[in-house]
């Protein structure tokens, strides 16, 4: 399963790509510190699976869920 992780926290992210590896299953194949980033992502490597943080600056997640 392939997987993006959606996060503004840089230690957040590192942390959820440590605790990831223990599923072999899941592949994270790219990571976004914004929406508009995390747009580019979606549409271009076209995730199974989102890690998706709602409190981001500036855009929540819900506005990359729209």
């Amino acid at each position: 399963m392939k997987a993006l992780i959606v996060e503004d926290s840089r230690l957040a992210r590192l942390e959820l790509q440590e605790q990831l590896k223990a599923h072999k299953d899941i592949q994270v194949i790219g990571e976004a510190s914004n929406v508009p980033d995390a747009l580019e992502q979606v549409k271009s490597l076209k995730p199974d699976l989102i890690f998706l943080d709602i409190h981001m600056p500036q855009q929540s997640g819900f506005h990359l869920l729209e």
